[in-house]
């Protein structure tokens, strides 16, 4: 495993990207995109609540839980950043907070609450086969991710993508 984020310019910028996922387990990952490249730096898992939640509501708590583990990620890199996306399958999420002035019932007004006052991540969609927060919740095993390269450097879809 890589473990220098170094860049080798001081005028570049970092981009932290995170990816999330849900099922029976939540998964959020982050990236960090340099000018040395993009590289896996921090993941974080969740076993699902016991209580059976609608999947609304467990989309809901994965992005807040992405929300968390960026800005977690930024506060521990100390690295100047130029902008962070959060990437998550649910279509229909993403169009919800940024548009929606619905109310909402008190427990997902308050994580809506919170995902929305970082005001400086870009939300986008990927489409569920792309997002490598699944590989884990599709159960690859700890052999599978040591050999797998976009889970360790990101889809190649981040590396081409200008806006990431």
């Amino acid at each position: 495993m890589k473990r220098s984020l170094l860049q080798t310019s001081q005028d570049s910028l970092a981009t932290p990207t995170v990816s999330c996922s849900a099922s029976a387990m939540h998964q959020a990952v982050v990236y960090l995109k340099t000018d040395t490249g993009i590289n896996l730096i921090y993941c974080k898992s969740r076993v699902a609540s016991v209580k059976k939640l609608a999947t609304p509501r467990l989309e809901l708590l994965v992005v807040l839980i992405g929300v968390r583990n960026l800005n977690f990620a930024q506060k521990q890199l100390h690295l100047p950043v130029n902008r962070k996306f959060l990437w998550t399958d649910n279509h229909f999420l993403v169009l919800h907070l940024i548009a929606s002035k619905k109310p909402l019932p008190t427990f997902d007004q308050n994580r809506v609450n919170e995902i929305t006052t970082t005001k400086d991540i870009n939300f986008r969609y990927v489409e569920a086969n792309q997002n490598p927060a699944d590989l884990v919740t599709r159960g690859a095993s700890l052999q599978d991710l040591n050999k797998c390269e976009p889970w360790w450097h990101g889809p190649k879809w981040l590396e081409d993508n200008e806006e990431a």
